[in-house]
């Protein structure tokens, strides 16, 4: 960070937080604190995959050495009513063996509850789809920002176009192809 986005961030008058594990709480938190708008992002689950694959980001903090082990998912399973109680369910859950399978039972359960939740509860917050943030990024960004009754700032469309930390091949962003390269993928 730079002196300008320092100060640029002591002066704002509204803050974005990104909190990638809060997808099982998110119903939670919208009940429980005043919060002006809230947003929940998706992501197709291969291409998740993937990517934690790729970079070791996965979540958990273990090295990317470290396999994330299927005890974790099984625990996690159990505080989930929907799920501990769906005994076919539960028997899947027992089979998984591979890291690209344990990773697919996650993410499975990180956006398991804010769908259900969101079932009943329309308007609880804004779904982004990402694969649709960038096939259609203009129409897309103005439905995020009109959700808070806002216009989209030109700076949005600048940092679109800025590739984040975690991107290695810059060579397909804001295209199609960007969405399928996972396909590709080796890991």
């Amino acid at each position: 960070m730079n002196l300008r986005s320092i100060k640029k961030r002591l002066f704002a008058t509204k803050i974005l937080v990104k909190f990638i594990r809060a997808n099982r709480i998110l119903p939670w938190i919208v009940n429980n604190f005043e919060i002006r708008a809230t947003y929940f992002l998706i992501r197709h689950p291969c291409a998740t995959i993937a990517s934690q694959l790729e970079t070791g980001i996965r979540g958990y903090f273990l090295p990317k050495s470290v396999p994330i082990p299927k005890e974790i998912v099984l625990k996690e399973a159990q505080q989930i009513p929907n799920i501990k109680d769906n005994e076919w369910l539960m028997e899947k859950l027992n089979t998984i063996t591979t890291q690209e399978e344990i990773l697919a039972a996650i993410w499975s359960m990180d956006n398991y509850v804010p769908l259900l939740y969101l079932n009943s509860h329309q308007n609880a917050w804004y779904t982004v789809v990402y694969e649709k943030l960038i096939t259609d990024f203009d129409e897309e960004i103005k439905k995020v920002f009109g959700y808070i009754n806002e216009a989209v700032p030109e700076e949005v469309y600048e940092r679109f176009k800025k590739p984040s930390s975690t991107t290695h091949d810059k060579s397909h962003l804001g295209t199609q192809e960007q969405l399928s390269k996972w396909r590709g993928k080796t890991i």
